[in-house]
């Protein structure tokens, strides 16, 4: 299964040192997704997913390559590590008139998506010492019904936060499950879900999908703050992913994180 993705950006730019966060406003960026062996909605979410990937980059100072395309979902998985590198708070979204894409004159044409955001992306500066916080997740590719398994651990006390990006472009909030706070204990490994007596993580793609993108958001928290995940967010209630950022944006300086992102194939693809 190949998914074809054309970046239109040429761009290069570097800012200063900024001690100070700060909000980079009206951040350009394109990129198209053309569809081959997916839905065309898995293809527009595809290419709106690499758009905001190129914004952050252009707003946190990263070197952005000139137009490039990407055969498989390697280099997609990489770019939604960059959600975490700077916030998407706000967003305009313009899509391009359908149009075609053909490799050369022996390929048939085929349908692409492309599209145009204009962005404020917030870049935090951290108010916290370090809490070294590490995360891993035990396949990067999951057949339908797997079992997903996190193990976190940081060098000093913390209060854990788990979200789920999902593939419909909706968030929610994994952990802590109820008003308590979730500690992280320092130089321990924890096990997810077993450690936190939760359900388990089964995947599953969306209905009619035959394969999806998402991720883990893995947070840890200051214990010392006076923020509280539960202050900003509800137990299992989905958000935007603007909506989710513009309520991150406000703790954000007083955690670390990681983006943990996987693919989950259909059940039906595999036989």
């Amino acid at each position: 299964m190949k998914y074809y993705f054309v970046i239109f950006i040429i761009f290069c730019f570097l800012p200063g040192f900024n001690s100070a966060a700060t909000t980079v406003k009206d951040i350009e960026a394109e990129a198209s997704c053309v569809v081959s062996g997916i839905s065309p909605e898995e293809s527009q979410m595809y290419a709106l997913k690499k758009a905001r990937a190129v914004a952050i980059e252009k707003a946190a100072g990263l070197y952005v390559s000139s137009s490039s395309m990407v055969k498989n979902n390697i280099l997609l998985l990489d770019y939604i590590k960059t959600y975490s590198k700077g916030l998407i708070v706000k967003e305009k979204i313009t899509w391009f008139p359908l149009r075609q894409y053909q490799a050369d004159a022996s390929s048939p044409p085929l349908p692409e998506y492309k599209v145009k955001i204009v962005a404020d992306v917030f870049i935090p500066q951290k108010k916290i010492s370090p809490i070294l916080l590490n995360s891993s997740l035990n396949k990067s590719t999951f057949i339908q019904n797997d079992k997903a398994v996190l193990k976190i651990s940081t060098k000093r006390k913390s209060i854990l936060g788990i979200f789920n990006f999902m593939a419909n472009d909706r968030i929610v909030m994994l952990l802590p499950i109820d008003n308590h706070d979730f500690f992280l204990q320092p130089n321990q490994d924890l096990i997810i879900p077993d450690g936190a007596q939760i359900n388990e993580f089964r995947m599953h793609t969306l209905d009619g999908h035959r394969k999806d993108i998402e991720s883990f958001f893995v947070v840890a928290l200051d214990e010392k703050s006076r923020f509280r995940f539960q202050d900003l967010f509800e137990p299992g209630q989905t958000l935007s992913f603007n909506g989710f950022f513009q309520k991150y944006s406000l703790m954000s300086e007083y955690c670390e994180d990681m983006m943990l992102p996987y693919e989950v194939i259909h059940k039906q693809m595999e036989e």
